[in-house]
Order: C-alpha cells, then structure tokens, then sequence
C-alpha cells in the first residue's frame, strides 16, 4: 500500500509539471533583462525607456527645472523602434542601436560622440549641432536629414545614404564617405579636409565655399555638382573660396560641375571626367589632369600655371585669358580650343611638337598673331634645347634676348629706347668735359641765313639746360644716323630744326654714336622683321 502510495504521488507531481510548464526553483526565461522591462505596445520600446523620454521631454521644454536629461549610454537599443522621439541635448555616448529606427526624431545637440548606428534609419531626423564625433554611421539612411553645424570628424559613414541632407557647416574632417550617396545634399561650407569619398556619388550636391583640401575623391561622381563661389558674394573678400587644395579626384565623374573661382592647387584629375565643367576663374596651379576628358571645359581666366595636361582630351575646351605658364601641354587632339589671351603659351613643356604646331596653325588661321608669336617661341624654344651651346649661345645673344625668341616684338623698341638714355648721359658728360674732342655744330655751307654761325665747327659750350637738351638731342639723331639713301630718319629729324646746322661729334664721341647708330638700327630691323613678318616661322 505504501508502494501503490509513493507512486500515485510521484504521477500527481509530475502531471503538475506538465501542466504549469515549470519545475520548482526554474529560472523564468521570459523575464526581462535586469534594469529593462519586458517591451510595451510602443513597437520595442520598454516602459522604463518610455519613462526616460518622458523625463527627457519635461527636462526640455522646462529648461532644466522639471524631468530629467536623458542619458541612455548604457542602453541596449538594437533595432528599437524610436521614430519621431524627442532627445535633443539628451547623452547618447558609445550608444549601440544597429538598425534603430529614429526617423524623424529630435537629436539636435545631442552627444552622440562613438556611438554606433550602423544600419539606422535617421530619416528626416534632426541632428542641428549633434556631436557624432568618431560614431559608426555605416550604411544608415540619412537621407533629409538635417545635419547642419553637426560635428562629424573622424565619422563613419561608408555607404551611408545622406540624399538631400542638409551638412551646412558640418565638420566632416577626416570622416569615411566612401561609396556614400550625397545626391543634391547641401555641404555649403562644409569642412571636408582630409575626407574619403571615394566612390562617392555627389550627383548635383551644393559643396559652395567647402574645404575640400587633402579630401579623396578618387572615382566619386559630382556629375552637375556646385562647387562655385555664389554670385551674391562675389564682392565680399570674407567669403571663401571651394578648396580642392592637394585632393585626390582621379577617375571621378564631374560632367557639367559648376566649379568656377574654386582652389584646387596641387590637386589630381587623373582620368576624370570634366566634360563640360566650369572651372572659370579657378586656382588650378600643379594640378595634374594626366588622361582626364576636358571636352568643351570652361577654364576661362583660370590660373593654370605648371599644371600637368598630358594625353588628355581637350576638343571644344575654352582657355581663354588662361594662365599656362610653365605648363606641360601634351594632349591627345586640339580640335576646336579657344586660346584668346592665353598667358605663358611660350613657356609651355612639352616632348611632342604635333599639339603645339597644330595650335599654332589655328591661331595663324584665326589671325590671332600674339598667341601665333607666343607658340612659335615655345616651339624655337624647344628646338635650341636640342642645338649645341654654341648655337644657343648665338641665338641667344643676336636674336632672342632683344624678342623673347619672337615672341616680344616690341621689347626690341624698349631697349631702343633704355639705350636712348644711356647713350644722353654719355654724351652730357662729353658736354660737361672741356677736353678738345666733344660735339660740335657744323654749319652749312649753302646755308640760307648767312649771316647766323659761323664756317668753322663751333664746340658747344658748356651750359647745364643748353647741355640737358643738346644730349637728348644728339642721342636721337645718332640713334637713327644709318640709312639708305632719302630713308634716314636722323636726317628727317634735322630737317626740323630751326637753324641749318648738324651736330657732329669727335674723338670718342664720334665712336660711341657710331656705336649706337648700329645697334639702333639692328634693334629696329629686328622690330620690323619680327613685327610684320615670320621670321622663326
């Protein structure tokens, strides 16, 4: 009986187990972690984080008096659904919530410094002055959200979707945006030193007035993005320029980019795509465009100095006022390139003369002879680095000193002239001097007025005015004394004196004028041959 007893028991207890579930002394595995309650009918959200924000909420609109800020750095929010919360200022430190949904929530200032919302859904979130300083936005929706004066340096935010974001004055330093889609998203004075967006499409974002230098844009597609100076602060000094300054651009798409008065000194274009950009009035000193397509580009009065345009594609391309000094100019064609005004066309590098004959061949055909001149001394240039020194020696010294190697027509006049008054000070110092060789007046003969001067030659005398004019005087005629036959100058311009007298000198005097006789007259043929015609054509 005791048996039959023991056992009825044991099937009573057992029949209890199979009805409750549960044993004596089992641990509930649906109770919810310590701290957290178990979620509420807010989607996820526990009540206890639903206490919080109340508080928070209070705190807010209380300024501080009532509630309390909401510090939620110990949180797990992991997928947690916090659409439209509101925790502007709250502490959100080193929070983790991968994939939390806070579309349309209020973070503005909030901390927000290493916190990791990869995959979160912040549409249309308020992030105004947020600090995200080191936080891991990795492949998060953004997209219109407002970003503006947010701290961002040192971000992740690789294959974030930030379309039509507003990042004005966001600080992006240093921030990861590979891959990132940025389209039509408003960077308005945005610093992006130092920034990777490496195959980032930037499909007509504003980047006006931002800090691009030392960013990477290797691949990234800015196709129809603005990057120019506003038009209603073009007058302000204050307002800053884009700064592409040493940033890495090769392979990226910019086709039809407005970049007109940005900085880009130093920076790669390697294989880019600019066909139709406008880079007027750019700073484009020693960027390197190796490979890049420049189709109907517009770098009108850009500052192109030492910039690199090798075997790129420059058809249609307008560079006119340009400044090419010291550039290497070797791209694949030159079909259709507007070049009017273009500054340091002869100081232009390069290995093969097919580009820059076929240049100078369309400026003689469009009458442009500056340039035609300028292309003509690259050209000369080039062919005396090939010459023996001797050669270049010669050339230098008879021909390309006094025209900049053709180029300068009237540089040969200039020194005309500089010598002009050098050969007056010789010459009033032959008048201050009382030796016996000097200037003398020599009247005619046949002379009309005979009762003025003299038959024998007068020395002029020494006379401060007399002498300052005589000098001058003698200079010019000596200065166009050669001639042939009736075409001497210095003959016409005795022609107009009052009095029918010449001016001769004697004895070292004579030799200096005869002097600058030749070298006046070399000077003005190498004027008129330059000038008028192709000499080194």
């Amino acid at each position: 009986m005791k048996t039959n007893a023991f056992t009825l028991v044991s099937i009573l207890l057992i029949l209890q187990v199979l009805v409750t579930g549960n044993t004596v002394g089992a641990e509930d595995k649906t109770s919810p972690p310590p701290g957290l309650k178990a979620a509420g009918p807010t989607g996820g959200r526990t009540s206890e984080l639903d206490r919080i924000l109340e508080d928070h909420r209070l705190w807010v609109a209380s300024k501080g008096v009532e509630g309390n800020r909401a510090i939620l750095t110990d949180f797990p929010l992991n997928n947690m659904d916090l659409r439209e919360a509101r925790l502007s200022g709250a502490d959100l430190s080193g929070v983790v919530a991968y994939n939390a949904d806070l579309s349309g929530a209020d973070l503005s200032e909030a901390n927000l410094t290493r916190a990791d919302l990869r995959e979160a859904n912040l549409t249309r979130a308020n992030l105004y002055g947020a600090d995200l300083q080191n936080a891991i936005l990795s492949r998060a929706k953004l997209n219109g959200a407002i970003l503006t004066a947010a701290k961002l340096q040192r971000a992740q935010l690789n294959q974030a979707e930030l379309n039509d974001a507003f990042l004005i004055r966001a600080d992006l330093e240093e921030a990861d945006l590979t891959e990132a889609h940025l389209e039509e998203c408003n960077l308005y004075m945005a610093n992006l030193k130092r920034a990777a967006l490496n195959a980032a499409i930037l499909i007509e974002a504003d980047l006006t007035a931002s800090d691009l230098t030392y960013a990477q844009l290797e691949k990234a597609d800015l196709t129809r993005a603005k990057l120019q100076k506003p038009a209603e602060y073009l007058e302000m000094e204050t307002m800053s320029l884009t700064d592409l300054s040493h940033a890495l651009l090769n392979d990226a798409v910019m086709v039809e980019t407005n970049m007109s008065g940005i900085i880009a000194r130093d920076a790669k274009f390697k294989g880019t795509d600019l066909t139709r950009a406008n880079l007027s009035e750019s700073t484009l000193s020693s960027a390197n465009f190796h490979n890049a397509i420049l189709l109907e580009a517009r770098f009108v009065d850009a500052v192109m100095n030492d910039v690199i345009l090798l075997d790129c594609t420059v058809d249609g391309a307008s560079l006119v006022h340009a400044d090419l000094t010291g550039s290497t100019f070797e791209p694949k064609t030159v079909e259709n390139v507007l070049f009017t005004g273009v500054v340091g066309l002869s100081t232009l590098k390069f290995t093969q003369i097919t580009p820059i004959v076929s240049l100078r061949n369309s400026a003689r055909e469009a009458g442009l002879r500056t340039e035609e001149r300028a292309l003509t001394a690259a050209l000369r240039k080039y062919r005396l680095d090939e010459a023996t020194i001797s050669e270049r020696v010669f050339e230098y010294v008879f021909f390309d000193f006094f025209t900049d190697s053709g180029e300068n027509p009237w540089k040969s006049l200039l020194i005309l002239s500089l010598l002009f008054l050098v050969f007056s000070v010789v010459y009033m110092v032959a008048l201050v001097k009382q030796s016996g060789d000097g200037i003398f007046k020599v009247w005619q003969p046949t002379r009309v007025r005979q009762d003025l001067g003299s038959d024998e030659p007068e020395k002029i005398e020494f006379n401060r005015m007399v002498d300052l004019k005589t000098a001058f005087y003698f200079s010019l005629i000596s200065a166009f004394g050669i001639g042939w036959r009736e075409l001497n100058v210095g003959n016409w311009i005795a022609r107009m004196q009052r009095r029918e007298y010449s001016l001769m000198g004697t004895g070292w005097v004579r030799t200096v004028a005869g002097i600058q006789s030749l070298l006046s007259v070399y000077l003005l043929a190498l004027w008129a041959l330059t000038y008028f015609s192709r000499p080194f054509g």
